[in-house]
């Protein structure tokens, strides 16, 4: 077992755990789209970035990829990673505008709707990349990036 502060709050998590993983066991909500319990961290989306502080270096980080470590320092919502989170939402909300996970997080964080008025062809994708990791998984190739 490590400690860890996440948000000012002393947790004990287990070695090998990510950050996610361990802010999710404790209630404490950072959003994730790429995610999936089937497969393994892809950290494709970013808006799980958190800042973090392990001794002396301080840096920006995205949690579902991150390895808990003892004496390790979390912020989720600093205002650095909260304007990160809103760029990759803008964009997100142009590109899948019928999304109402997209809408909804969009929302969350101050944005109606898009900045960007010119989209070539909106769809629902969100582009967490989930269908074709799972398709792998699966050893099937019915879906791939392009």
């Amino acid at each position: 077992m490590v400690t860890l502060t996440i948000d000012g709050r002393k947790v004990e998590a287990e070695e090998g755990k990510t950050v996610l993983d361990v802010a999710k066991k404790n209630n404490i909500f950072i959003p994730s789209l790429c995610q999936h319990e089937q497969v393994s961290a892809y950290g494709a989306c970013r808006l799980c970035l958190v800042d973090i502080i392990s001794g002396n270096r301080g840096k920006m980080v995205a949690s579902c990829l991150y390895p808990v470590e003892e004496d390790l320092i979390i912020t989720t919502h600093s205002d650095d990673v909260m304007e990160i989170r809103k760029n990759l939402l803008d964009l997100l909300l142009a590109r899948s505008p019928e999304s109402e996970y997209i809408q909804k997080l969009a929302e969350e964080h101050g944005l109606l709707k898009s900045s960007f008025d010119i989209v070539p062809e909106p769809d629902n994708c969100i582009m967490c990349y989930a269908c074709t990791r799972i398709c792998e998984v699966l050893g099937k190739s019915a879906i791939s990036v392009v």
